[in-house]
C-alpha cells in the first residue's frame, strides 16, 4: 500500500512538473484563427507569413518582445521593443509577409499579433543567429522534417511529438540547446490525397477562349490548393511547430500534383497546342496546365514568401509563363547561420522546364543553379571552418540505374539515378567534392526507416569483397563516394 502511495505521489508530481512546463511556452495555447509561419531568421531580421486574417479586420497591430517571457500574462507585463501598426488590404485572402529588422543577435523574441476591435491575438518565437563575439559555446538545433499528409491520415501524433521537443528546447526554460529553425523538404501539403484531393477535371473545349471562364476556373483552383494549406499548416498542432523558430520550405511534387516532371509539363504546356492531339486529351492537358499554373501560384504564397520577397503585382500566374517565372525567381536557396550553411537544392521543377529533354537530359540543375551552388561553395571555403549540409526534395544518391529505370515505367518519375542521368550527378557531386570544409548530404527519400540502417550495414561490408564491391550499382554514387552520403530517415 505504502508503495502505491509513492507511485502515485511521484505520478502527480511529474504531471504537476509537466503542466508547469508546458504552462510556460508562450506560444503553445492556439485559440485564435490566425495561420502563422516564422520564415528566415537572420541575425538582424525575422520574415513572419500570416494568414486567415478576418474580413473585418483594418489594422494587425504586430508588438516585437526581446523577452525571456514564458507566459501570456509575463509579456503582457513587458516593455516592446518595435510597435507596428499594418494597414490590413483588402486582399484578405492571401497570405502576407511582414519583415522584422534591427533586431539583436542572439536574442530570444516573442512577437505578438493583435486584430483590431476584435480581440484576437497570437504570438510567436524565435532566436535571432548567435555572433562568435562573445567567444561562448552553444548549442542551436535544426529538425529536419517531409511529408505532411495530414489531410490524408488526418494524423497529428508525431505532430505533437515535434511540437513539444520544440516547446522543450526553449533557453528561457533553461534548455541546454536551443530550438533555432526547421527545414521542410518538400510534401508540405498533399494537394493529390484525401478528400480535399484536387481532381484534373477536363476543361470544355467551348470554354478555353472565354477569358472569363478560364479566369473562374483559374481562381476555384488555387482556392482548393490555399485550402489545403491553410487546412494543413492552420490546425493546432502544425501551428504549435510553425510558430516557433524559423521555417526553411523546398517544396516536392505532392504540393501540385504526383510526379510533376519534364513529361507531365509538356504534355500540359507543349502537346496541348499540337494540332495531332485529340479533343479529349487536348480538354485535360488544358485543365492540367490550370492545375500546374495555380499549384505553383499558392506554392509561391504560402512557401516561397518564407525566404524572399515576391512582385506579385507584375507576375501573372495564370497568363505568364510558367517556365521563365521559375527561373527568374528560383525554387532553390541558401541559408547561412555563422559556421552552419545549408543549401537547397531543386532537382524537380527547375528542370521540368528545361526546354529541350534530348539536351537536358543528362542535367539534375541549370547552368545558373550550378553557378549559385558552386560559388556558395567557394566562397564558404574561404572561410577557416564551417559546415555546409545539402537538401534536395528528391533522392540524388538512393536510386541505382536499374530502380530508377523501374520507377520510370511504373511512376514516369524521372529519378537521379537514371542512367541518363550519371554525368550530371557526377558533376554535381564534383562540385560537393571541392568544397573542403565539412559537408553532409541529405534528402527527402521516401524511404522506409528500417531499410536504411540495414542497407548501410550491408553495404559496409560488402564494399571490402571484390567480387560484390564489383557488383555495386555502377550508376550511383555510392560508386564515387559512398561515406559523405546521407539517406536520412524521416520518412514514415
Amino acid at each position: 500500500m505504502t508503495s502505491s502511495r509513492w507511485v502515485l505521489t511521484l505520478l502527480c508530481a511529474w504531471l504537476y512538473v509537466a503542466a508547469t512546463i508546458t504552462s510556460q511556452v508562450v506560444t503553445r495555447d492556439v485559440n485564435d484563427s490566425l495561420l502563422l509561419v516564422v520564415g528566415d531568421v537572420t541575425s538582424s531580421s525575422a520574415r513572419i507569413l500570416f494568414d486567415q486574417v478576418p474580413s473585418s479586420a483594418t489594422i494587425m497591430h504586430v508588438k516585437v518582445y526581446q523577452t525571456m517571457a514564458t507566459t501570456q500574462d509575463a509579456l503582457a507585463d513587458s516593455t516592446a521593443n518595435q510597435v507596428l501598426d499594418l494597414p490590413l488590404s483588402n486582399a484578405k485572402d492571401v497570405p502576407q509577409v511582414i519583415m522584422l529588422q534591427h533586431l539583436e543577435p542572439g536574442c530570444r523574441y516573442v512577437v505578438r499579433f493583435e486584430v483590431d476591435e476584435l480581440n484576437e491575438t497570437a504570438a510567436v518565437m524565435f532566436h535571432t543567429a548567435r555572433v562568435d563575439s562573445d567567444g561562448k559555446a552553444w548549442t542551436d538545433r535544426i529538425l529536419v522534417v517531409s511529408c505532411d499528409r495530414f489531410v490524408d491520415d488526418h494524423d497529428d501524433v508525431l505532430m505533437e511529438r515535434i511540437a513539444g521537443d520544440v516547446e522543450a528546447h526553449d533557453d528561457a526554460l533553461g534548455s541546454s540547446s536551443v530550438h533555432f529553425g526547421m527545414a521542410h523538404l518538400g510534401d508540405q501539403i498533399y494537394a493529390d490525397a484525401g478528400e480535399l484531393s484536387i481532381k484534373v477535371v477536363p476543361f470544355p473545349l467551348k470554354e478555353m477562349k472565354d477569358t472569363k471562364k478560364r479566369r473562374a476556373r483559374y481562381d476555384a483552383l488555387l482556392d482548393q490548393f490555399r485550402g489545403i494549406y491553410r487546412k494543413t499548416f492552420g490546425r493546432k498542432a502544425a501551428q504549435r511547430v510553425l510558430r516557433v523558430g524559423a521555417h526553411w520550405m523546398l517544396p516536392d511534387d505532392h504540393e501540385i500534383i504526383n510526379n510533376f516532371n519534364f513529361e507531365l509539363v509538356q504534355k500540359a504546356f507543349h502537346d496541348v497546342q499540337s494540332p495531332l492531339v485529340s479533343d479529349t486529351k487536348r480538354e485535360r492537358f488544358v485543365a492540367l496546365q490550370l492545375h500546374c499554373r495555380a499549384g505553383l501560384q499558392a506554392y509561391y504564397e504560402f512557401q516561397y514568401q518564407l525566404y524572399h520577397d515576391f512582385p506579385w503585382g507584375s507576375i501573372d500566374f495564370l497568363e505568364d509563363a510558367i517556365g521563365e517565372v521559375v527561373r527568374a525567381y528560383p525554387l532553390y536557396f541558401a541559408v547561412e547561420l555563422q559556421h552552419l550553411k545549408l543549401l537547397f537544392l531543386d532537382v524537380r521543377f527547375e528542370r521540368s522546364f528545361f526546354h529541350s529533354q534530348e539536351n537536358d537530359l543528362s542535367k539534375l540543375v541549370s547552368d545558373e543553379q550550378r553557378q549559385f551552388l558552386d560559388g556558395k561553395l567557394n566562397e564558404w571555403n574561404e572561410e577557416d571552418k564551417s559546415t555546409a549540409i545539402v537538401f534536395s526534395s528528391m533522392p540524388l544518391f538512393f536510386q541505382s540505374a536499374l530502380s530508377a529505370a523501374i520507377a520510370h515505367i511504373v511512376e514516369h518519375e524521372t529519378y537521379p539515378g537514371m542512367a541518363e542521368q550519371r554525368s550530371g550527378l557526377e558533376d554535381l557531386f564534383r562540385v560537393f567534392q571541392g568544397y573542403n570544409q565539412q559537408k553532409r548530404l541529405q534528402s527527402n527519400d521516401e524511404l522506409p526507416p528500417l531499410l536504411t540502417p540495414v542497407f548501410e550495414m550491408v553495404y559496409s561490408w560488402v564494399r571490402y569483397i571484390p567480387l560484390f564491391s564489383s557488383l555495386l550499382p555502377h550508376s550511383s554514387p555510392w560508386n564515387i563516394e559512398y561515406d559523405r552520403v546521407f539517406l536520412g530517415r524521416n520518412y514514415g
